[in-house]
């Protein structure tokens, strides 16, 4: 598969997931819990990992010993870290690192889409967030499509090299 084509893929699927929610609501229960099994906590980043093998990224095995993939921001923030693998030009299907409350820990992520026009600010696919933006925007319960500020985003990881990464 073509790098194009994953990433077309990805937002595919993403773009499917878009209104799924915790059942029941306020539980952290899901589908990508189950599948990743830690169901019943906070999972923006296992939606991540649940996305990432749905296009094929199956074997994760190396990332902080999970077999499935990232749990954390915190896990996927430090692989990053320690093998290079951000961007300043995001592509579609890249990882954007959110912070909501700038105390540089990272409170969420997403897929990157695209840019808003004329602006810095980012269309997102995100696991475990709230359409409504007085409800908790890291741990809202639904997969959504957001937009977000150029100040939320601390950094894009490229998927391109961590797909590279993942393949050593």
């Amino acid at each position: 598969m073509t790098e194009d084509i994953l990433r077309k893929n990805l937002i595919a699927i993403c773009k499917g997931e878009v209104g799924e929610k915790e059942n029941p609501p306020k539980s952290n229960s899901t589908k990508y819990g189950i599948w990743y099994g830690m169901d019943k906590v906070a999972w923006c980043c296992i939606w991540i990992s649940w996305i990432l093998d749905a296009v094929g990224v199956s074997d994760m095995k190396e990332i902080k010993g999970y077999k499935k993939g990232f749990s954390h921001t915190k896990h996927i923030m430090d692989y990053a870290k320690k093998h290079n693998l951000f961007t300043e030009s995001p592509q579609k299907g890249d990882i954007a690192m959110v912070d909501f409350k700038t105390d540089e820990y990272i409170d969420h992520i997403g897929f990157f889409e695209k840019f808003k026009v004329g602006s810095k600010y980012a269309y997102l696919y995100e696991g475990n967030t709230s359409m409504n933006n007085k409800e908790s925007q890291a741990n809202g319960g639904e997969v959504c499509y957001k937009l977000r500020t150029d100040k939320e985003i601390v950094c894009y990881i490229s998927i391109s090299k961590l797909l590279q990464q993942l393949v050593k």
